[in-house]
């Protein structure tokens, strides 16, 4: 295709030829890609997971069959002291009594150590103790003297047996059992008093081998199979040919293997108290079965991108032939004040340079209303957010100066209340960096800081909390009552004498919500109450006002942020104002206009 044939090509050619490589050769290109680090990400992390798992168990095995070595030492120091303490030979006499003290410690040291199935003890005289009355059998004579035979050989260690099913010496014969053996000395003399010998069920084992996609087992040095959650397999050698291979692949703690017929994952442990290996076998298959859903999702979006590609080649023809009323049209909408429109470009000419450089203009002159729009709606909050910070050292900085001299006091207890209240109120006044809350929310957040103030001014005042309910669910500026609760503790309870009383209450008319903090407290003198809201009414506040309210000579910062919380947050629906009288009260009353939904 020459220069001039391309240049005489159709947009909507144009615009298929370029639509079609570029949008499906990269969504294949990424399927695949996808796909396979998708499916690698599976494997590693199935791996991993795999290794970790068999740590965590190898050690649980190790950790039961440590119990059983515990439970060997702690019962050969308790039989030498039985015998020595009782026996004035040092050798197990045969009367009922010692029979019966060494059963009982048999039984209770299986009390001790949870995981251990079952104890006997053989004497030298061939007389058997035991832990439970269920391993009172006939034991044949060559089976017990073939374990006997083992432990006598040995210097006192710990000795163990391979996994075995046996009728004799176990609660059942129908359960595999590993044994312990160990030979008893009597530290005194230095004679054999007898043969201990320890059983843990398989079953205790193999209880944490339970998983979904993965099978657990131990596998001795010999390649049997010693315990598996499928007990069929139990005493059966390795039959899997990659299980084999993986096994005897040296310092390899895990392997992915590709068999005949399927791939599978191995992951391997070596016991610290006996030669056996903890494997873990998983089939790929079952780790990548949903990469199906993978597939299936990137087929369909195969398809959703050639009909939209489809679809775009059809509307070309009618974006070239769109007729010139259109543009008037898109004119007509921007000047209205609709600067959201855009007029459809339909060529190259004359028409459609201009239809771009008007499109242009009602782009920028949107994103400069926008950012108007949102530069205010920025510097409100951000006015918001800082007030709101200024209040919360503030409260800290007082709460743990309580802390702090509750400390001093030696008393410690409410030292400690006062430090989870606190952490309750930052727990309940952050929330979630909400700068407004339900009015149910804002009162707990007052309860604590009064709960922190009774503690440390201890029978000083008594508060009531009483509200209706219909106002709980209303939101208003967190920290919105607590100063004025901290006010009315410092300035006017502080100083009465007698009993102070703290109310906050709450009523309505057909028109407003009314909350009020009550005191009882020393009260205002009138010019400083005049001065306050004066302060109070004002609608913008100039800065010298925030800094000018003194009582007694401390500044109150704190009430000036909640009115200019109030303000910014409700606007002019919401009106504060101060009452008090000398020596009889301070009240103050928050107006909070209803809106149409609460009418």
């Amino acid at each position: 295709m020459t220069f001039k044939n391309h240049r005489r090509m159709s947009l909507k050619k144009k615009l298929t030829y370029l639509y079609l490589p570029l949008m499906i050769l990269p969504m294949i290109a990424f399927a695949m890609l996808s796909g396979k680090l998708y499916r690698d990400s599976i494997v590693n992390r199935s791996l991993l997971s795999m290794v970790d798992s068999t740590s965590v168990i190898s050690e649980r095995v190790d950790d039961v069959l440590e119990q059983a070595e515990n439970a060997a030492t702690y019962l050969t120091i308790s039989i030498n002291n039985l015998v020595n303490n009782i026996s004035a030979d040092g050798v197990l006499s045969e009367d009922v009594k010692m029979y019966s003290l060494l059963s009982n410690e048999l039984a209770y040291s299986k009390l001790i150590f949870k995981d251990v199935e079952s104890i006997a003890f053989i004497d030298t005289s061939n007389r058997i103790y035991y832990s439970d009355i269920e391993l009172v059998k006939d034991y044949p004579l060559l089976g017990k003297q073939t374990l006997i035979d083992h432990v006598a050989d040995s210097a006192g260690t710990n000795l163990w047996f391979d996994m075995q099913r046996r009728s004799w010496m176990t609660l059942s014969g129908e359960e595999a059992v590993v044994t312990l053996g160990k030979k008893v000395w009597n530290i005194n003399t230095g004679k054999t008093i007898g043969y201990l010998f320890i059983n843990i069920s398989e079953k205790t084992l193999s209880s944490g081998f339970e998983q979904e996609l993965v099978e657990y087992m131990l596998v001795d040095d010999s390649y049997q199979i010693v315990s598996s959650v499928k007990k069929e397999k139990l005493f059966d050698k390795v039959a899997d040919k990659d299980l084999l291979v993986f096994m005897n692949l040296k310092g390899a703690s895990h392997n992915l293997i590709k068999g005949t017929s399927s791939t599978s994952m191995f992951a391997k442990n070596q016991l610290d108290k006996l030669p056996w290996t903890l494997v873990a076998v998983g089939d790929l298959k079952s780790f990548t079965a949903d990469m199906t859903n993978l597939i299936v999702l990137t087929a369909v979006m195969l398809a959703s991108i050639i009909l939209l590609v489809v679809m775009l080649s059809y509307f070309v023809n009618h974006w070239i032939t769109r007729p010139i009323l259109l543009l008037k049209k898109g004119v007509e909408v921007v000047s209205s004040g609709d600067f959201t429109h855009r007029i459809q470009v339909t060529s190259s000419d004359e028409l459609g340079l201009f239809a771009k450089s008007f499109n242009t203009m009602s782009s920028k002159i949107e994103e400069l209303l926008i950012r108007i729009s949102q530069e205010e709606e920025r510097k409100r909050h951000y006015e918001l957010a800082l007030i709101q910070e200024q209040i919360k050292p503030h409260f800290l900085y007082n709460t743990l100066d309580i802390i702090m001299k509750l400390i001093e006091m030696k008393q410690n207890k409410k030292a400690k209340r006062a430090t989870m209240t606190l952490a309750d109120f930052y727990k309940q006044s952050l929330s979630g960096g909400a700068d407004q809350i339900r009015l149910r929310d804002e009162l707990r957040i007052v309860e604590d800081y009064l709960t922190i103030q009774n503690i440390r001014y201890e029978d000083m005042f008594s508060y009531n909390i009483d509200v209706e309910e219909e106002m709980l669910e209303m939101f208003v500026p967190k920290l919105s009552l607590q100063p004025f609760v901290e006010n009315a503790i410092y300035h006017g309870l502080k100083y009465k004498d007698g009993q102070g009383e703290l109310e906050i209450i709450s009523g309505h008319t057909s028109d407003d919500f009314v909350l009020m903090i009550k005191d009882n407290g020393i009260g205002i003198e009138k010019d400083r109450l005049r001065v306050l809201n004066r302060v109070l009414e004002q609608s913008e506040p100039e800065d010298d006002n925030k800094q000018m309210i003194h009582f007694d000579g401390t500044k109150h910062f704190g009430i000036i942020n909640v009115r200019e919380r109030l303000r910014l947050l409700l606007g002019e629906t919401c009106h504060l104002k101060i009452e008090s009288e000398t020596g009889v009260g301070t009240t103050v009353v928050i107006t909070i206009k209803r809106s149409e939904k609460d009418a």
